[in-house]
């Protein structure tokens, strides 16, 4: 929740999101009354009325264009923004896990090539070969100890 709030807009971006589509409303509706004056005074000319409104249309595709498409890239943005902060977030979880298994490894050769079998992983490189145990006798058996007999539960008979 607390990420979510990080992104949310302050009352004056509301305002400014509000002023710019009225910006862009007030100024098309300058362009079309514009251009509604024009063709009242050139509407004898077929051609002249082609003009102004070919150029009149020009400016609204380019007014409504710019607007939506900062529009988009702003929320595109804000999106990719959260999108960070959640890779991050597993990351650092990730991190404190593969820190907390590091920190119940032995010290010496397996420590080592723990770390580095992370780093691999994590950058994406390919894994170390394990390490070889240090001593290559045999190991000694475990003593055997003398097992007593189960008394018999079965009376003679």
């Amino acid at each position: 929740m607390a990420q979510r709030d990080r992104y949310r807009r302050a009352w004056w971006q509301d305002i400014q999101v509000i002023g710019g589509l009225t910006a862009v409303v007030l100024g098309l509706t300058v362009v079309l009354i514009i251009a509604m004056l024009a063709v009242v005074f050139v509407r004898k000319d077929a051609a002249q009325v082609a003009i102004v409104a070919g150029s009149a249309f020009t400016v609204i595709g380019t007014l409504v264009g710019a607007y939506f498409g900062m529009k988009i890239g702003t929320d595109q943005t804000k999106a990719a923004m959260e999108q960070t902060d959640r890779a991050t977030k597993a990351m650092r979880e990730e991190a404190a896990k593969a820190q907390a298994f590091a920190s119940q490894v032995e010290t010496g050769a397996a420590a080592d090539w723990a770390l580095r079998a992370a780093h691999a992983l994590a950058f994406g490189e390919e894994l170390p070969p394990p390490p070889t145990p240090q001593s290559s006798a045999p190991s000694e058996p475990a003593p055997q100890t003398a097992r007593r007999a189960k008394p018999s539960t079965t009376e003679p008979g």
